[in-house]
């Protein structure tokens, strides 16, 4: 009797070892649950940081040139496949913590004997080893990712700086800046001008270029006189004159149309800056300046320009194939009709903030009765210390009044700076800054 208590006692006893060594191995392997979660919970935050970041990075504008877009496509597949092999790293973290509660969790139905093994145990620890292993991989390439994009910033920059074959171009909606590489004609390019044709332009201001324009059959009077050779010379000559006695000034076209003003100082060197609302207009500038190198630069904005920026605008072509002048378009309000394009409305004072220490030398406006509208949006351009020489600009009084403008309100807002103002032909005026602060640099 006393040998068989003795040997219950030391059955109790080697129970109890058993449960302590149990628990022991039950708490180190919670312990290292723990520190497992909180060790890869931050590294797992900042990849979802990275990918808010490249979130952000590809809702703006990107430069369009063909070698940049095909690495920023690249850059972000690659970042797209790192944000997959992260979440494969975190299923398996999930899978290992089963794991360990399976063998711990007698309620578990899969729980697997209570005896955890020192082979198990290093199971476990063999997983938590590679997937910190493949965190490291993940970090290691997402550097690798970042250390790219810094590359194609860089040849962006680089790129943009570039003068004469690649012209470069400013499109609005967003408001930043892109380059246009030389343009591959397809059927593509000319999506709303299927009849495009190609004019050689060499009539006006001694400029020799080459231009897209509308099939002539829908546009009687631009295209046709520029497939002749040249439109509105009497116009062109003049502010080819201003130009020239402003070697480093730039030149403003407002509306612009298909480019014959602003691809004519463009190609004569100077630096334009272009705003023309309809995409039937801005499609074929587009194309020309993508087309045929120049010895200048070409900034086009694909808007409406109002006396305030926010908001749309309609505008409604005034031509159409029975008055043969598909060009032309007048902006308005609203509501719009059947046909009308609604574009972005912006102030070209708040455009122009983008560029520092630019004067104006030469202005010309015509945008169908909306000049009011447009110089009332650019007067910082008029109290900048460098207003522009010169404003050329076409006067319709009916247009003017359909606007919601008084029908002197361009003369009132040039004569109160000091411009004076003469007639050319037509509804073409030239006005001239004779203020007594441009003395020396306008007279």
């Amino acid at each position: 009797m006393k040998s068989m208590k003795i040997q219950v006692e030391k059955k109790k006893e080697g129970n109890n070892a058993v449960a302590n060594g149990r628990m022991f191995l039950l708490f180190a392997l919670i312990f290292a649950v723990i520190f497992i979660t909180i060790t890869f919970a931050k590294p797992s935050s900042k990849v979802n940081e990275n990918s808010n970041l490249v979130s952000t990075t590809n809702s703006r504008a990107t430069p369009d040139c063909s070698i940049c877009e095909a690495a920023l496509l690249a850059s972000n597949e690659r970042t797209l496949e790192l944000e997959k092999r992260m979440l494969e790293v975190e299923q398996r973290l999930v899978d290992a913590d089963k794991k360990l509660l399976q063998f711990h969790d007698p309620e578990s139905p899969n729980s697997e004997a209570v005896d955890v093994t020192a082979a198990k145990i290093a199971e476990v620890e063999a997983e938590t080893r590679a997937v910190d292993a493949e965190k490291r991989a993940v970090d290691a390439e997402q550097r690798a990712v970042d250390a790219e994009q810094r590359a194609v910033d860089a040849e962006i920059k680089e790129t943009s700086a570039l003068r004469g074959g690649a012209a470069e171009i400013n499109v609005l909606a967003p408001m930043l800046s892109r380059v246009i590489a030389p343009v591959a004609i397809t059927s593509q390019t000319f999506a709303k001008n299927p009849g495009a044709r190609k004019a050689h332009v060499t009539q006006c201001a001694g400029a020799r270029f080459e231009m897209f324009v509308h099939d002539p059959a829908l546009c009687k009077f631009i295209s046709a006189q520029l497939l002749a050779g040249g439109w509105e010379c009497q116009i062109i000559n003049p502010i080819a004159k201003v130009m020239t006695q402003h070697p480093g000034e730039s030149f403003m076209d407002i509306g612009s149309n298909i480019g014959a003003f602003s691809l004519t100082f463009a190609h004569l060197g100077y630096r334009v800056f272009a705003f023309e609302a309809m995409q039937y207009n801005a499609e074929l500038q587009v194309a020309s300046i993508g087309s045929f190198p120049m010895k200048g630069e070409l900034n086009l904005f694909n808007t409406a320009v109002a006396s305030e920026t926010g908001g749309e605008l309609c505008v409604h072509p005034t031509g159409s194939v029975g008055n043969s002048n598909s060009g032309n378009g007048q902006v308005s309000p609203g509501p719009c009709k059947a046909g009308d394009e609604i574009v972005p409305s912006y102030a070209i004072g708040d455009i122009m903030k983008q560029y520092s220490d630019v004067c104006i030398a030469a202005m010309k406006i015509d945008v169908e009765g909306y000049e009011g509208h447009a110089l009332r949006g650019a007067e910082s351009l008029f109290t900048n210390g460098c207003p522009p020489c010169a404003v050329f600009f076409e006067y319709n009084k009916e247009y003017t009044l359909k606007a919601g403008l008084p029908a002197r309100v361009v003369f009132d807002f040039l004569s109160k700076r000091g411009y004076v103002c003469s007639h050319i032909t037509g509804g073409d005026w030239k006005c001239l800054n004779k203020s007594p602060e441009q003395q020396q640099r306008c007279h």
